[in-house]
């Protein structure tokens, strides 16, 4: 039988020192309690225009450019500065040790706070499915671990915004 966890919350890059130098982002299966330590991440890309990307990686890092290190999977859409995107990351661990990652979005035009979201595969984001022998990912699945929302910065003057974050666990 599956198991798993859901982090789900609303993000937006917003104006400041400039269009590059920082992410946004939702964590799950983080390894441990330091910054330092390796979680899934999805949030919004270190770009101008940013893309949603899901990471493998060291939580202090964040996220890096679509392109860049570590990155699973990135959005076929790209976003504006002061775009705000109703993410959700759903982690699921399989009996046989592979843990599938599925990267969700809900249009907030269509489906504001305080309605029940429409959840549908964020665009160019197939589920990605983390192996139990760490080929897809190049190191082995991450199983368990904690949830959380984070913020990595360059430099001084950047703002990133969030909002309605909620974590879940399936047993």
């Amino acid at each position: 039988m599956a198991r798993g966890g859901s982090i789900r919350g609303c993000l937006q890059r917003g104006p400041g020192g400039g269009p590059i130098g920082f992410s946004p982002f939702l964590f799950l299966y983080g390894q441990g309690t330091s910054v330092n330590d390796s979680a899934y991440l999805l949030g919004l890309s270190d770009d101008e225009p940013h893309r949603v990307v899901l990471r493998k990686g060291v939580v202090a890092t964040g996220l890096p450019d679509a392109d860049g290190p570590g990155v699973l999977l990135k959005s076929s859409a790209s976003f504006a500065q002061g775009t705000w995107l109703h993410l959700r990351l759903d982690v699921i661990v399989n009996a046989n040790g592979d843990v599938v990652l599925k990267a969700l979005q809900s249009d907030l035009s269509a489906h504001p706070l305080g309605t029940p979201p429409d959840w549908q595969p964020v665009p160019g984001m197939a589920d990605f499915i983390d192996d139990a022998l760490g080929i897809n990912s190049g190191s082995q699945p991450l199983t368990s671990g904690r949830g959380g929302f984070g913020f990595a910065v360059k430099d001084v003057t950047r703002r990133a915004y969030f909002d309605s974050r909620e974590l879940s666990r399936q047993v």
